[in-house]
């Protein structure tokens, strides 16, 4: 099953998580697995990406962030780290610091708008996107949604000859997309989604960590 196809399609926020979710986790486990960990999961790059001069843009609260408060303020602090350091050239503004600029310019009904329709349409508001670029003097934005961030337990149960033989086994998965969006017209520039689950030890908060680094590593490019 292609995940680009189940991530892009214009859904309501929570049926694309679950539907991302049991892609991800449980039919493709094999890609979530170890070997294949460094390489992002699925990315797209607009023809005009490599045109567009990004200097600044301005990360947005993580769609999702009330679902998964520990995750989305992880996996930012993680991907904001990462990013200074592929792409140093870049400023990434905070998502706290968008609110801030958000609340000082009466943008947030504007901001919420925005949002809701993005993630139930897939339509950017132009001027909205226009003026946010202006006030906040970017070139671009980024949303962000996490995924998954949580430890999954599967048990086992079978019958013997001497009774009953149950275990169980954990496994953190943690996984994220973000899209980066032109401010002076809404155009998609890239998008990538990355994912892993733990192997014996590993936590959310490790695997948080390298969700952030392949997508920082990947940023702008394609899956290859």
């Amino acid at each position: 099953m292609d995940i680009r196809r189940l991530t892009s399609l214009v859904l309501p926020p929570a049926v694309i998580v679950g539907v991302a979710v049991a892609v991800l986790a449980a039919q493709q486990p094999v890609r979530l697995g170890p070997k294949v960990r460094a390489r992002i999961l699925d990315s797209k790059v607009d023809p005009s990406f490599s045109s567009t001069t990004i200097k600044r843009v301005l990360l947005l609260p993580f769609a999702n962030e009330l679902d998964y408060p520990e995750g989305a303020q992880l996996l930012e602090a993680n991907l904001l780290s990462e990013m200074q350091r592929t792409t140093p050239d870049l400023t990434i503004q905070s998502s706290q610091a968008t609110l801030q600029l958000l609340r000082e310019r009466n943008l947030s009904e504007r901001y919420r708008l925005f949002v809701g329709n993005y993630l139930n349409t897939g339509v950017a508001t132009t001027d909205f996107l226009v003026e946010l670029g202006k006030v906040g003097q970017a070139d671009g934005i980024l949303m962000a949604r996490v995924l998954e961030f949580a430890e999954r337990t599967t048990r086992t149960r079978i019958s013997t000859g001497f009774g009953i033989i149950q275990w169980s086994r954990s496994r953190a998965v943690v996984g994220m997309d973000l899209r980066l969006l032109r401010t002076r017209d809404g155009r998609e520039l890239w998008w990538g989604v990355h994912a892993m689950q733990g192997e014996r030890v590993e936590t959310v908060r490790d695997l948080a960590r390298g969700v952030g680094e392949v997508i920082a590593r990947y940023f702008g490019r394609p899956p290859f």
